[in-house]
């Protein structure tokens, strides 16, 4: 018997814990497709379906120059006061991850109204997202950062 049996313990323990996930070109697909399909939403007017698309329900949005909004729910909200957008595109300049954790880093450009009438504005900017494997296997967003890189107006 060992003289230390809570070393016992601790090692089956750790033996016999599953390994963690192996993050893939497969998940790096799939998280691309859903944010490929979250434009096409973006850009149709369709705000609430692509919150609904790709973020968990409980994930956190830090939106700039405003509180942060918690939960799918609340992000959703947020998004009904945002302006109509053209010409939304994401650039993914880094998607990567280990395990059930995935890091995206990218730009963003789209075309909003300005505070003229008739006049618009192409915001440019950058983003960082953490998404999550689920229990489903499916990818969602957990938390999402962006901001311009324009000085405010």
């Amino acid at each position: 018997m060992p003289r230390c049996p809570w070393f016992s313990v601790a090692l089956l323990a750790t033996a016999c814990r599953p390994a963690p996930a192996t993050f893939t070109d497969a998940d790096r697909g799939e998280i691309r497709r859903l944010a490929d399909s979250q434009q096409v939403l973006f850009n149709a007017g369709r705000y609430g379906d692509a919150v609904a698309l790709v973020f968990a329900e409980d994930a956190v949005s830090l939106p700039p120059n405003a509180p942060a909004a918690v939960g799918r729910a609340a992000i959703q909200e947020y998004m009904k006061g945002f302006p109509p957008v053209r010409d939304f595109a994401m650039v993914h300049q880094m998607i990567d991850g280990a395990g059930d954790l995935a890091v995206v880093h990218g730009s963003y450009t789209m075309t909003l109204p300005g505070p003229d009438s008739g006049r618009t504005i192409t915001d440019v900017g950058k983003y960082l997202e953490v998404w999550k494997r689920q229990a489903d296997g499916g990818w969602r967003v957990i938390r999402d950062s962006w901001t311009s890189d324009l000085p405010p107006q």
